[in-house]
């Protein structure tokens, strides 16, 4: 399993804060763009953490449907990896 810094942690926490304050403006999950817009982060690099948020479990991501991006509502580990 790949270890990630402490920067990278707090980049990916922040894209799953940016979902969570999104969703709860909107029901409608957002795009790739407007997560990356809220996280103040490089479009480019939202997949990556989308990517590391599924491994870990705290978003499920549904093939093939546009906005098809889900939180579990697992609470969140400093530690996950």
């Amino acid at each position: 399993m790949p270890h990630y810094s402490r920067n990278d942690h707090r980049s990916t926490y922040s894209v799953y804060c940016a979902m969570m304050a999104l969703l709860n403006k909107s029901s409608v999950p957002p795009t790739h763009r407007e997560i990356a817009r809220e996280a103040h982060i490089a479009a480019s690099t939202v997949v990556r953490h989308l990517d590391r948020l599924e491994t870990w479990g705290y978003i499920r991501r549904l093939e093939g449907v546009k906005r098809g991006i889900e939180l579990t509502y697992k609470p969140w580990e400093w530690d996950a990896e």
